[in-house]
Parts: C-alpha cells; sequence; structure tokens
C-alpha cells in the first residue's frame, strides 16, 4: 500500500484477508490470461510523504506535540530501543484472531488508536 501511494497511485485498496479470506468467501477467481495493451509507465516517487531522519529528530528535540511517532514493531524490538516519547502500537494487535486474520472493527480500531494517543488532529510517523 505505502509503496504505491509512495509513486503516486491515488486509488489503493488492500484486500482484507488476503486471497485466503477471498477463497473462504466463496469468491471467484480467475485463471485467464488478460489481454494487455502495452503502455510506459512512468512513477512519480512523492518524498514528501516520508520523514526523514532530520525531522524526526526536531520533532523529538522539540517534543513536538502535534506528531505522534508510532512503534508498530513487537514489544521485544520496542524494548531493544526506541525513539523517546514513541507510542507503541505493534502491527498485529489490529489484526483478529480468525484464520486467515483481518483488521479489526473500526470501532475497537478506534479504540486502539485512543488508548495510544494516535488522533486525527496529529502527524503520524510510523516506523
Amino acid at each position: 500500500y505505502w509503496i504505491l501511494k509512495y509513486y503516486g497511485h491515488e486509488e489503493v485498496s488492500v484486500l482484507d484477508g488476503g486471497i485466503k479470506q477471498w477463497q473462504k468467501e466463496g469468491k471467484k477467481i480467475k485463471f485467464d490470461e488478460p489481454e494487455i495493451t502495452k503502455t510506459t509507465y512512468t512513477a512519480t516517487a512523492n518524498p514528501d510523504i516520508n520523514a526523514t531522519k532530520n525531522q524526526t529528530q526536531e520533532w523529538i528535540e522539540e517534543e513536538d506535540e502535534d506528531v505522534v511517532l508510532v512503534d508498530a514493531r513487537p514489544k521485544k524490538e520496542w524494548d531493544e530501543g526506541h525513539f523517546p516519547d514513541a507510542v507503541r502500537l505493534d502491527w498485529v494487535e489490529l489484526l483478529t484472531d480468525d484464520d486467515p486474520p483481518l483488521l479489526k472493527s473500526a470501532g475497537e480500531l478506534q479504540e486502539l488508536f485512543d488508548n495510544a494517543g494516535i488522533t486525527e488532529d496529529k502527524e503520524l510517523v510510523l516506523y
């Protein structure tokens, strides 16, 4: 998702649960080879969606309350080191225990974000 957004794609989606969930729901899968018209593709990078080392360092030093540094790594990696004042929200906490795992409901996600101080009025820096 992120790399497609980085290269300027506006409409990007994620298949919740992946192909396994798609099949579990009995949805069709085509194996036909599509006809493809040759074209030239030019990606345009948008580096503005990246936080630079200098920006991150400034936010940390200034203790900028409008920015939330979100560490999405497992606890073991968090314990080995993280940015000062970062909040920890392991990405797996966003998923259900289903097989395959799915994204939690909007309400559950909102509660997780609120509890971590991740609010719409703040700029997020994910790592």
